[in-house]
């Protein structure tokens, strides 16, 4: 297998190790749902997460990680229905 390297030296497999690494350690259970890809740096999530604070959180996991170049975002909010705190 060829390792791809974006402009900036980072191989595909690692940032997207590095993604999904980054996503799982917030413990999300909505983000087991989330599918990642990498192509030349660029990141594309999908999937559905059930609120926006969810998804924006997702998001800004993706954009911290070193290596990506770009997001692709094409996650589904399928409820914004707030979460209550007893």
């Amino acid at each position: 297998m060829q390792m791809t390297e974006n402009r900036i030296g980072f191989g595909d497999e690692d940032v997207l190790w590095r993604v999904e690494s980054y996503l799982e350690s917030k413990h999300f259970p909505a983000f087991r749902g989330l599918h990642v890809s990498v192509q030349q740096g660029v990141v594309t999530i999908t999937g559905q997460v059930k609120n926006y604070h969810e998804r924006q959180v997702a998001l800004n996991c993706c954009l911290r990680v070193a290596g990506v170049l770009e997001l692709v975002d094409q996650i589904q909010v399928t409820s914004n229905v707030q979460e209550t705190w007893t």
